[in-house]
């Protein structure tokens, strides 16, 4: 699907239940991939239950190249549906983004290894984006929000299905026919 997130925060926010049985490598969730600008956003799954956001931007031979993978704190234990939000911030001043990567309404961004944050120039323009590329497991509903949800949002958005009006939500699968692919 096609969206449009030029100048805006937004939130990629999914319900999943990984296949622990098939953990031995790790899993694509989501991808955001602009190319006109050569630019992409990808978000993993790690084998050890940790969210790796991977940025890529346009070096100046036009090729794209991995700015540095950014990985939250260790989820614990994904038996169950558990909610993932990663949310991104525009820091219009800097011209940078930062990221959180919230499991519930619990921030587990990690801070020790590479920075949160990476330049904004990467959404640019109009961006195609797609959910579960990759990933072996279930996800109950998957949500893209345009502005960089708080931890009071993400809680009053948990546990139930939403009307799919709601103010500022771009687009929402709910994912609930049974098998095959949406």
């Amino acid at each position: 699907v096609k969206r449009d997130i030029i100048d805006k925060s937004f939130s990629i926010d999914m319900m999943l239940r990984p296949d622990e049985a098939n953990r031995s490598e790790d899993m694509k969730l989501f991808e955001m991939r602009n190319t006109t600008s050569h630019s992409a956003l990808e978000i993993y799954l790690t084998k050890d239950n940790r969210i790796c956001v991977k940025p890529y931007a346009q070096n100046t031979f036009g090729n794209m190249y991995s700015i540095y993978p950014i990985y939250s704190k260790p989820l614990g234990s994904l038996l169950e549906y558990s909610r993932i939000v990663i949310t991104i911030e525009r820091e219009p001043e800097t011209d940078h983004c930062v990221l959180h990567v919230y499991s519930g309404n619990m921030d587990m961004t990690d801070y020790s290894g590479n920075s949160n944050l990476f330049p904004w120039s990467i959404f640019t323009s109009s961006t195609t984006m797609s959910f579960g590329n990759g990933y072996k497991g279930d996800m109950l509903e998957a949500r893209i929000w345009t502005k960089a949800l708080t931890q009071e949002e993400i809680s009053a958005t948990a546990g139930h299905y939403l009307t799919g009006y709601e103010r500022e939500l771009l687009a929402y699968y709910r994912m609930n026919e049974g098998k095959g692919e949406t």
